[in-house]
């Protein structure tokens, strides 16, 4: 950030942008005055590792923990790690395939138009909501 001419600043990120904004805050480069993350994804050693691997819930869990956990190893069975492993392959594939395709762009979309657009702004999944994101690249960012 010095060589732009920054001495301080702050970082951002969200999805894979907030574990290089969680590593930043660790490293803590002079000139950082802080950090935000929109995306922290904690899971605890054990349940990450049942989860790698199809395993049983650790038994210690509460209820609600392993509702979680239950939930979370559902959507892996139905095919849910395809965006982490996607995303850890090739992660701008996905970026480029929702700016420069319409088709691509309604299934990665998660622009919020209400947050983006106001009361009159189009509703989400409609064709309007979607070439709005196609022609903004409002999807990537």
């Amino acid at each position: 950030m010095q060589r732009l001419g920054y001495t301080r600043y702050v970082a951002q990120g969200g999805d894979w942008g907030a574990v290089v904004t969680e590593a930043m805050g660790r490293q803590a480069p002079r000139g950082l005055a802080g950090i935000h993350v929109n995306y922290p994804a904690t899971v605890p050693p054990e349940v990450e590792a049942a989860l790698a691997v199809g395993g049983p819930a650790p038994a210690e869990l509460s209820e609600q923990e392993r509702a979680v956990f239950d939930a979370l190893e559902s959507s892996a069975k139905k095919g849910g790690r395809a965006y982490f492993g996607m995303m850890t392959a090739r992660p701008q594939a996905l970026g480029y395939g929702q700016a420069d395709s319409p088709p691509a762009s309604p299934r990665g979309c998660s622009c919020t138009e209400a947050s983006h657009g106001g009361p009159t702004a189009p509703t989400p999944g409609s064709p309007r909501r979607k070439m709005r994101c196609w022609m903004t690249s409002r999807c990537t960012g």
